[in-house]
């Protein structure tokens, strides 16, 4: 299987750590994964999704909405055909699900928060709000609360929650469990 997550940058928040612990999660399986970014990334960042077997692919412009990325990353998905296509924020969402739509390829959004629109992002709201309403096959929020936020946007159509995934930690020895309680006193 070959899936392509797409997210406006590979930075420090919530929407990358989860791409980071799905591409941690599959590399050991028949899975193929590839990051497609919007945006510069932080090198870190990208290097820790790297070191996990997922390739990055950076589809920067300067304009967020220019027709020259657009048409190369409907070439690219037309070429690689992904089984699937995850989006994550708004810039990927509006330019994922129109590029996967028009190369027959589903998509799925996963919304991280519960902001709604202002004055200044009105027209990327329609849009996004418009594309997920009737084009992508799946909309995902990361908590009840974001669903229940992001619900009236989407009319009937469900959206669904898959909390995020976080590892779970080590189990700490009774010595150690011990010193932590010293230090904390």
């Amino acid at each position: 299987m070959h899936i392509v997550q797409m997210v406006n940058a590979l930075r420090v928040g919530g929407a990358e750590k989860l791409i980071i612990t799905f591409a941690q999660a599959i590399q050991h399986q028949n899975t193929r994964l590839t990051v497609v970014t919007l945006r510069p990334n932080v090198p870190s960042v990208q290097a820790q999704v790297e070191s996990f077997g997922a390739r990055v692919l950076p589809f920067n412009h300067r304009k967020p909405y220019a027709g020259k990325r657009f048409w190369e990353l409907l070439r690219y998905l037309r070429v690689s055909s992904p089984d699937v296509i995850h989006t994550h924020l708004s810039m990927a969402n509006i330019l994922g699900a129109s590029a996967g739509v028009l190369a027959g390829i589903p998509v799925v959004s996963t919304l991280h928060n519960t902001k709604m629109s202002t004055k200044d992002d009105f027209l990327l709201t329609t849009a996004e709000t418009f594309l997920l309403r009737n084009v992508v096959d799946r909309i995902i929020a990361v908590g009840w609360e974001t669903a229940r936020v992001q619900q009236p946007r989407f009319g009937s159509k469900s959206v669904e929650v898959i909390p995020n995934a976080v590892p779970i930690p080590e189990q700490l020895s009774p010595n150690e469990r011990e010193q932590l309680r010293i230090e904390l006193i």
